[in-house]
Parts: structure tokens; C-alpha cells; sequence
């Protein structure tokens, strides 16, 4: 832990921005986040749909990497209760409502790209 309240932390890689978070934590993000910005952009769907439909795809591809983080030990969440709970139930070992993260960037994302 380097101090701060985290909800999981990194294991070591050549490039750390932090004790916790590696470079690829963050440079995973952009191929994903593209390909299911990519992917939801060729269903043509109607403009309100967008969002939900690229909130879908980034869960479903966001999904197998946060079970196959813990189990790889890419990454390992910490077993203090930092959330009120929120983080304490868990499948596969990935927290419950921390799979929430994924949808809601996905929506966010395809909120953002409607009005820019």
C-alpha cells in the first residue's frame, strides 16, 4: 500500500506510476475502451441506445480481465474493508460491485461521445 486507501494494488512491472499501479493499468484502457467504442459504433444503433450498448461491450470484455487478474496475480484487492462492504462480496474473486466500474466508464464514454 503506498498510504493511500486503494481497493486493490498492482503487482510490480518495469514502469510503476505508483507503488500500486503499473503503466499498463493505465495503457490497458485505451485498445479496450476503442475496440468497444468500435464495436458499438458498427451495431447502428439508434442514438439512445449507444450508450447502454458500449456500456454492455466494455463489461463483457472487461469482465474476463478482472477474473483473470487476481487469479494471475496481475493484481490483488485488498481484503481490508474500504467501501463499507461494497467490495467485501465477491465471484471469482472479483468484487461484485467493483465489475460496476466497467458499464459506467462504457456509458460515460458513449454519453461523451454524443455531445462532443
Amino acid at each position: 500500500n503506498n498510504g493511500h486507501v486503494t481497493t486493490h494494488c498492482h503487482s510490480e512491472a518495469v514502469l510503476m506510476i505508483t507503488k500500486c499501479s503499473s503503466v499498463n493499468s493505465v495503457l490497458f484502457y485505451l485498445p479496450w475502451l476503442y475496440t468497444s467504442l468500435v464495436s458499438a459504433k458498427k451495431l447502428n444503433l439508434p442514438w439512445w441506445a449507444f450508450p447502454s450498448a458500449l456500456a454492455l461491450i466494455t463489461q463483457l470484455f472487461g469482465t474476463p480481465y478482472e477474473i483473470q487478474g487476481p487469479a494471475f496475480d496481475w493484481w490483488r484487492y485488498n481484503d481490508v474493508d474500504v467501501a463499507n462492504g461494497a467490495l467485501m462480496e465477491r465471484v471469482f474473486g472479483m468484487p461484485l460491485m467493483g465489475a460496476l466500474f466497467h458499464p459506467a466508464m462504457g456509458w460515460a464514454l458513449g454519453m461523451s461521445t454524443l455531445f462532443l
